[in-house]
């Protein structure tokens, strides 16, 4: 479970049960034979296995496509990259609070010097973006190093999904990632402004 948690996709558009069972051999250095385990396909495997968070996107037997309950996603967790759009609507909800009136942004904006103390105030107590790691939906390792490149992603994974099939759904997680946050560079400060 704690694996499927650190794919940003599983939040939205789903993982690939291949590509999860891939993650688990090299982290764990095991092989896993699903027939000795008792399984008949991976898709038993996985709504047995997964049952507490999963939500299966495409059922085909051998290599359906897997991802979480929208109150997994929406559930802050600062080392789970699954929950980025619990944070997403975190970073909104403090951007309508604590923003500034800026010349270049359309709306209010925040500095992003000040997101890491305001997330660990409004999201959770133990957020750190460089603690953040994460694997791609093809599951390549990423780890965030700066606040920049956390938000770049996030930006990147909302527009995704909204551009996705799923973002005609109706459900908690649209309404989170309903607002459209923007990245502009400040032109009074050396920081880059989220508005």
């Amino acid at each position: 479970c704690e694996l499927l948690l650190r794919f940003p996709a599983a939040a939205v558009d789903g993982v690939r049960w291949q590509v999860l069972l891939q993650k688990y051999e090299e982290v764990h250095k095991v092989r896993i034979n699903l027939a000795e385990l008792g399984y008949g396909s991976p898709l038993s495997a996985a709504t047995t296995l997964l049952w507490d968070v999963l939500r299966v996107l495409d059922s085909s037997t051998d290599n359906p496509l897997l991802a979480v309950e929208d109150s997994i996603a929406l559930n802050p967790a600062p080392c789970s990259a699954v929950s980025w759009p619990s944070l997403y609507k975190a970073l909104c909800d403090i951007v309508q609070e604590h923003g500034q009136e800026e010349v270049c942004c359309p709306g209010p904006a925040v500095l992003t010097s000040a997101l890491k103390y305001l997330l660990q105030r409004h999201w959770h107590s133990s957020f750190d973006e460089a603690t953040l790691a994460y694997f791609t939906q093809d599951g390549s390792p990423t780890k965030v190093k700066k606040m920049k490149h956390l938000l770049q992603a996030l930006l990147r994974w909302r527009d995704d999904w909204q551009s996705s099939k799923a973002a005609s759904a109706s459900s908690p997680l649209m309404k989170a990632l309903a607002p459209r946050l923007e990245l502009f560079a400040s032109k009074r400060h050396n920081d880059i402004l989220l508005c």
